[in-house]
């Protein structure tokens, strides 16, 4: 099916927002951050043992779901509430600084949306929970990360501007939370809440219930963009939402 709204990715003259970690509200810089400003994320030793053993975190939870339902399951987003077809189209009119990389030439592209819940763990859909979107971009040319030939762009969003997995440890320390309270979600809420980030980690459990294709999305890591790192939005655009 076609999608029904219009959607917008987010671009603006200068960063602005406030981010929330630790307890504490940040003001978002004034201006775009350098992909290699102090401060930016680089990689930390160890990284990739610890990414592996996050792996198989999810995995178990995969073998968990498949013994529960007899059915194979991603590892996270696990259940599709919907996939629409669409147009990616990317404005003549953009500042230098933002035309980068699939931005530098104005286009249009075929674009296909999956609507999920993020949850590990299938649960109904009244509870309250990130609900994300997988969009692939079809058509893009240029050099990939990974050498592929594809020419294909991908990207997660989440319905919440900030991601709580920030970094391998504390992914492994909520997938563990969740691992030993499998049967007892109660209990891993407890927990999430007991954290020292608990602001950031139990921030899901608050959003509103709205239908989904009239959830604002963010990004659900940041992108290096031509310069400068940034995170992306979608935002729907009908006045109806």
């Amino acid at each position: 099916m076609s999608c029904p709204v219009q959607h917008t990715v987010q671009v603006g003259d200068k960063a602005n927002g406030t981010t929330i970690a630790n307890g504490h509200d940040k003001p978002a810089p004034g201006e775009y951050i350098k992909w290699d400003a102090e401060g930016v994320e680089v990689k930390q030793p160890g990284e990739a043992e610890q990414i592996k053993e996050v792996a198989a975190q999810f995995n178990r939870f995969q073998m968990m779901n498949f013994n529960k339902h007899m059915h194979c399951l991603r590892g996270t987003h696990l259940k599709t509430q919907g996939c629409v077809l669409g147009k990616f189209t990317i404005k003549d009119d953009l500042p230098a600084h933002l035309a980068q990389g699939m931005f530098a030439k104005p286009g249009s592209y075929d674009v296909i949306m999956r609507y999920s819940s993020l949850t590990p763990k299938l649960v109904p859909d009244n509870v309250s929970a990130p609900r994300g979107i997988g969009m692939k971009i079809f058509g893009i040319e240029g050099e990939k990360l990974w050498g592929e030939d594809k020419k294909t762009q991908d990207w997660t969003f989440n319905n919440y501007p900030i991601l709580e997995l920030r970094d391998p440890q504390t992914t492994y320390d909520i997938a563990d939370s969740l691992e030993r309270n499998w049967n007892d979600l109660p209990t891993f809420a407890k927990e999430q809440g007991e954290r020292v980030d608990a602001d950031v980690a139990t921030y899901a459990g608050g959003l509103p219930r709205q239908h989904m294709v009239a959830m604002n999305q963010w990004s659900q890591s940041a992108y290096r963009h031509g310069d400068y790192v940034a995170k992306y939005g979608v935002f729907p655009l009908a006045t109806e939402q």
